[in-house]
């Protein structure tokens, strides 16, 4: 399923030579996916609540870049409630 998927975009390598690399850099992908999991499965729980804390604090962000003209009453209630789960997992954390 690897090898097939790196040629959605092109057409199939014609040689051996190619086949062959093709085969390389779908073993290493794949490797690289088993190893992030490894390494996400790895995580403690505090981890992986600041990695969501982080994630959060970059959603706010997006939110306040929105020029004033773009933003809508329903983007104020979402950034209130974005804002209250950063406090209640800020307020877990420590």
């Amino acid at each position: 399923m690897l090898y097939r998927r790196n040629f959605t975009s092109y057409s199939r390598p014609a040689g051996k030579e190619g086949c062959r690399r093709a085969w390389k850099q779908a073993l290493r992908n794949a490797w690289m996916w088993a190893k992030q999991e490894v390494a996400e499965a790895a995580k403690s729980a505090k981890q992986k609540a600041a990695d969501r804390l982080a994630m959060l604090k970059a959603e706010l962000m997006r939110f306040d870049a929105r020029p004033w003209g773009m933003r809508e009453h329903r983007v104020a209630n979402e950034r209130s409630e974005l804002v209250s789960q950063i406090d209640r997992m800020s307020l877990e954390l420590a």
